[in-house]
């Protein structure tokens, strides 16, 4: 169930930038008889430049939990996201080798609220048209999902969901409509065939918008369907779900396209194929809300910043400290405990950060300032302790997180970080032979024979204890599948 609620976020997230957000038409639209001819990419003239800010939202909640379902924390069934950035796109000259649309993206992360900038790191790309997709060419994106899909400028391509020869025309006309689909493949794990949703759009006219004379597209979808969704061997969940969505974008001919808006909602009924009397019988309510918008910002400007020193302990490259993870350390968010230090380093440092610890199993991440994982790394050749090695892309602020790799585990622990270049072989694991990703599946019965007496009476198991079962039931259920895919190869070979 997890896989198909992030299946849909991710799969309808990416689709709102090809069919963005709607609200009613504005006042003062015409409808005279003016003709739109749609460009592949939507920019203006080359050497043309264009600030825009960019803002998205995703929601998703979980209700009316019973059986099965009450094993997994509302927490980690639930997401709230709230993002945004400020842009700039610059057009360049079209592509020496293909001739195709290029265009320079230089974007920063904002606050969603206040549009203030909330960190110091500046991406700065060069990207390529191909197709209804923009491929960087050049420069850096973000490592974070959530932003590196905002800042990518395939939107400017994708204006519409609509498949082109779906469209009236050209040129296109007020009041004219169209019925076509748009594709995601992953959204065959819903039970549509090759990820088809279908949507119904129509030119609903033009409006005066402050960059000039814009033409008013919207389009929408909206579907419900029943399927069954198998989750192991021996489990399935049958899903009733209804998707509806809106979308609407202002388009500026010759000109970039001065707003796209957006928004999504989803409702999905969970149970359990095996009907009530069955052992695994659950129910559980999943609802998604996604939201995007997109507008041009006339006066729009990358702002200078300076991060306030964050109430964390801070390392130094060559520094050695002691640490010692415990019920009051923080979660991570998946119940493992964890400490978290800041890391100022220069572009281009290579360095390597090493955690000892005798009394639990170690595991360590560096997150930019975004807080997303720039890399992980967990066993060492000699044990439990823990390594990674990172090349810092950008002069700033990191976070690193001394963490444990199980739930319920801690104690002493000594962290170091030292210039080291990055080995030839890190970030292959195969070949280094330095990971060990086994989980060791006696402390895990250990920790389920503990928690499984208390499912006798489970509405008064805490949410840290729900949480812990959790995690550790799906450790041992990828145990049983990793040798499940194993039996199933070694059967194919012979």
């Amino acid at each position: 169930m997890p896989v198909i609620a992030g299946v849909v976020l991710l799969a309808l997230s990416g689709m709102a930038l090809a069919q963005s957000p709607g609200f009613t038409a504005p006042l003062g639209m015409s409808t005279v008889e003016d003709e739109l001819f749609l460009e592949p990419v939507a920019l203006g003239p080359v050497g043309s430049v264009a600030f825009f800010v960019m803002q998205q939202i995703a929601d998703v909640t979980v209700s009316d939990r019973t059986g099965i379902f009450t094993l997994m924390s509302a927490e980690d069934l639930g997401e709230r996201l709230t993002v945004a950035v400020r842009a700039r796109i610059e057009v360049l000259e079209p592509d020496p080798g293909s001739g195709s649309p290029r265009v320079r993206v230089q974007a920063q992360a904002i606050d969603p609220e206040t549009l203030e900038p909330v960190s110091g790191r500046i991406w700065d790309g060069v990207y390529v048209f191909v197709e209804k997709e923009a491929q960087l060419v050049e420069g850096d994106e973000p490592t974070a999902e959530e932003y590196r899909t905002m800042v990518n400028p395939r939107w400017l391509a994708s204006l519409l969901g609509a498949a082109q020869e779906d469209l009236p025309g050209p040129p296109l006309r007020p009041g004219d409509r169209w019925q076509s689909v748009t594709v995601a493949p992953e959204l065959e794990e819903l039970g549509l065939e090759g990820g088809q949703l279908p949507l119904d759009g129509e030119f609903t006219g033009w409006v005066d918008a402050p960059v000039g004379r814009a033409a008013v597209l919207t389009e929408s979808v909206n579907i419900q369907n029943s399927i069954r969704q198998p989750v192991e061997e021996s489990l399935s969940f049958d899903v009733d779900y209804s998707v509806a969505g809106q979308s609407q974008v202002w388009i500026v001919p010759g000109d970039f396209p001065y707003m796209l808006t957006g928004s999504l909602e989803g409702d999905f009924l969970f149970a359990t194929a095996g009907g009530e009397d069955s052992p695994l019988s659950g129910r559980m309510r999943m609802q998604i809300v996604y939201g995007q918008r997109i507008e041009r910002e006339l006066d729009g400007s990358l702002q200078p910043f300076t991060p306030p020193a964050p109430e964390l302990p801070v390392l130094e490259i060559g520094a050695t400290v002691t640490g010692f993870l415990a019920e009051g350390s923080k979660d991570l968010g998946d119940g493992t405990w964890a400490d978290f230090y800041a890391l100022y380093g220069e572009a281009g440092d290579e360095i390597a950060i090493r955690m000892y610890a005798e009394q639990f199993d170690a595991y360590l991440e560096i997150w930019d300032d975004t807080r997303g994982r720039l890399e992980w790394g967990d066993d060492t050749a000699d044990g439990t302790d823990a390594e990674l090695y990172v090349r810092l892309p950008y002069t700033g602020l990191y976070y690193v997180v001394a963490n444990s790799y199980y739930i319920g585990e801690g104690g002493e622990y000594t962290l170091t970080i030292t210039r080291e270049p990055v080995p030839e072989w890190w970030g292959n694991a195969e070949e280094s032979g330095t990971w060990n990703d086994e989980p060791d599946v006696s402390i895990l019965l250990e920790q389920a024979i503990a928690l499984l007496p208390l499912l006798e009476d489970v509405q008064s198991m805490t949410d840290d204890e729900l949480s812990n079962l959790e995690a550790v039931l799906w450790e041992l259920l990828d145990v049983v599948w990793t040798e499940q895919d194993r039996r199933a190869a070694e059967t194919e070979a012979d």
